[in-house]
């Protein structure tokens, strides 16, 4: 799950997504600070989250924003799938990309969204060590279809700094 919200709500709202977000989106109240049996310890109200950003926050999983997106793209789209960027070469007038079945690109924009270790990102800039700060902290994010545990979690998003092999939610 995404917090959507910030850079992107622009283009969203440019492509007239933001309506289609907002039903796929999930309707998270609270974020719990939990101990290691899952009981909150603090808590925050999401909308306070949303107040800063005057309302632009949506939760919602990257395939939900992805469908989105895909939804308004014209038909004649070229969209590939199961191929990567390998080279990227950038002029005054556009980018041009090489990718790893041997075919190449040329387009006006290039976006990077291959995650958090990006390899076009990488490309484009340079090793991902130059611009990756470690924080000290790991994120794991489950998707539940069990109703009795969707009940006790609820709408919120617990987080933890307890490791441990057997948390209680």
């Amino acid at each position: 799950m995404i917090d959507f919200f910030g850079p992107g709500w622009l283009p969203a709202d440019s492509l007239g997504i933001i309506p289609r977000l907002h039903e796929l989106g999930y309707r998270v109240q609270r974020l719990d600070y939990v101990d290691r049996k899952g009981e909150s310890r603090a808590s925050l109200p999401l909308a306070k989250f949303a107040n800063v950003a005057r309302g632009e926050l949506i939760s919602l999983l990257r395939p939900d924003l992805e469908l989105a997106i895909r939804e308004v793209l014209p038909p004649d789209l070229d969209l590939r799938y199961g191929c990567t960027v390998s080279a990227v070469r950038q002029s005054s007038e556009s980018v041009i990309v090489t990718l790893d079945d041997g075919g190449s690109l040329e387009a006006d924009l290039l976006i990077g969204a291959d995650g958090i270790h990006s390899a076009v990102r990488e490309l484009v800039f340079g090793p991902e060590d130059e611009f990756l700060h470690y924080l000290g902290f790991q994120v794991g994010a489950y998707s539940f279809h069990d109703s009795d545990l969707a009940a006790r979690i609820g709408d919120r998003v617990a987080v933890t700094d307890t490791r441990s092999e057997a948390m209680f939610f």
